[in-house]
């Protein structure tokens, strides 16, 4: 449902700022992908993602390009669906073995290291499904049109019971998360849910609850870093499965307002970014560092690149909007 929500907010963007004067919208979006996709890497040190998955993109890395992508096909709908085909063509063209690189099994993977950036884990290809699905629930109005993709969504539930579930042939190719079954599944699942809550859902100041959940969305990068964190600092200790969630869930909530406070003062300092920066490079590189059997520690030196990674990342993203809009 995340990535769902992160293609409607793709079209949200647009339909504020597409008749804006003076806005280079084009340059700012890409502009802002590419930076949360570049510093999203501090992330990837914290989960230990960067080391045991040999380089493949993570969650950051998916949204910036994901986002990214259904933003050019909003705009330039024919420009986007060639640079796809485009970049698939590309990677298919690709001599055997080309940028050879280990999976985190310690064998050879049988995918190169550019395909990797490509299909792997939170990539382009496996994901940019759910985000267009978001753009066209968002732009789908009419309640012959919802019909029609609910209609779809529960074909595609029925079709998923009836192809195989997956296609890679080892174990560790399954963080490709490219599997035909799941990608149905929860597409439509997503999908239907979202359906719903359009006309259940009251919007914000109407409870306590959907305070929260709307403070929660506008906070969403800093709520899945804390969320990361709390993970693996309960994860040492044996606990039922689902305490264990209740206890990362409701340690989430209560954090997440302390740390949004502490951004927000912590930011308006002349030489905070500066001071961020210096975190993030320390950080990153003592959590890169760290392997082995230090790698509970290096998680966590990476949790502080992470952090102040979310802690820049709303004053950059300010920032890069006022030099385009002086720009154009």
């Amino acid at each position: 449902m995340f990535f769902i929500a992160s293609g409607m907010n793709v079209l949200t963007f647009w339909d504020r700022n597409r008749v804006k004067e003076g806005f280079a919208m084009t340059r700012f979006y890409l502009g802002q992908a590419l930076l949360l996709f570049t510093l999203g890497y501090t992330y990837n040190i914290g989960v230990g993602s960067i080391i045991l998955l040999g380089g493949v993109p993570d969650i950051f890395q998916g949204v910036a390009l994901c986002t990214a992508f259904v933003y050019l096909v909003t705009r330039y709908l024919a420009e986007g669906f060639r640079l796809f085909d485009s970049c698939r063509d590309r990677l298919r063209r690709l001599p055997p073995g080309a940028y050879e690189n280990r999976s985190h099994d310690g064998g050879h993977s049988r995918h190169a290291l550019l395909e990797k950036q490509f299909f792997a884990h939170f990539s382009l290809f496996p994901w940019a499904v759910f985000f267009l699905l978001g753009a066209a629930i968002y732009r789908t109005r009419s309640r012959v049109g919802e019909i029609a993709l609910g209609g779809l969504f529960i074909a595609m539930i029925v079709g998923s019971l009836f192809i195989e579930q997956a296609y890679f042939g080892s174990t560790a190719e399954l963080v490709f998360r490219g599997v035909p079954g799941y990608v149905l599944q929860t597409g439509a699942g997503g999908g239907l849910a979202f359906l719903v809550l359009r006309h259940v859902y009251r919007g914000p100041g109407t409870s306590r609850f959907s305070n929260g959940l709307e403070f929660a969305g506008k906070e969403s990068l800093l709520f899945l870093i804390l969320h990361y964190f709390l993970i693996i600092l309960v994860y040492p200790f044996p606990m039922p499965m689902y305490f264990r969630a209740a206890l990362i869930v409701i340690g989430t909530a209560l954090l997440l307002p302390v740390f949004a406070r502490r951004r927000d003062r912590l930011i308006k300092a002349p030489s905070a970014l500066t001071g961020l920066f210096v975190v993030m490079a320390v950080g990153a590189l003592v959590g890169l560092a760290l392997r082995g059997p230090m790698i509970w520690f290096g998680r966590i030196a990476g949790f502080s690149a992470a952090l102040a990674f979310a802690f820049a990342f709303g004053e950059l993203r300010t920032r890069w909007r006022a030099r385009t809009t002086a720009a154009s």
